[in-house]
């Protein structure tokens, strides 16, 4: 079993609390430049001008924050894939 798993008889529990983030993640920072379909958007990031597909976040869908071309975010994106990301913040 890998670290953060327990065995229990024919199930794998996961010990890692509920809730919790993980902290792998990398936060950067970008603009909305286009509107994709299912609330998903294309983000061009300021560091190095790449672009990336990210989508919102849980809590954004569920607190009903919108999201509109030209809008500042934060992005957090998985170290093993650049290209894919997830909306976490929305600043004006």
């Amino acid at each position: 079993m890998g670290i953060g798993y327990e065995k229990q008889g024919n199930f794998i529990k996961n010990l890692t609390p509920k809730g919790v983030a993980k902290n792998n993640a990398i936060s950067k920072t970008g603009r909305v430049i286009e509107a994709l379909p299912s609330a998903t958007f294309k983000v061009k990031l300021d560091e190095d001008g790449s672009e990336i597909i990210a989508h919102l976040s849980g809590r954004m869908r569920m607190n009903y924050i919108r999201v509109l071309l030209g809008d500042k975010v934060t992005v957090e994106m998985s170290p093993y894939d650049n290209s894919k990301g997830r909306i976490v913040f929305r600043s004006q």
